[in-house]
């Protein structure tokens, strides 16, 4: 259905963006429902510094603002 695809979606990209920081060399930790605004919680790898990230998707790749439509919507 279109609301799970759109679930799917939303936590398939929460995924993308912990691993692309987890090997960026910071640790990560996903939040489970319930949690407003935080999807992602990251720490500093020495654990003297933390961020939260709110994390937004989308079902296609490219952004329909670009005229070309050959430039990626997010270059993380």
């Amino acid at each position: 259905t279109p609301k799970q695809l759109k679930q799917f979606t939303g936590f398939t990209g929460e995924l993308f963006v912990a691993y692309r920081l987890s090997a960026m060399g910071y640790h990560v930790a996903l939040t489970r429902g319930g949690v407003p605004y935080v999807d992602i919680l990251v720490g500093s790898s020495d654990g003297h510094n933390a961020v939260t990230f709110q994390v937004k998707t989308r079902n296609q790749a490219f952004s329909r603002a670009t005229k070309s439509k050959k430039e990626p919507a997010c270059w993380f």
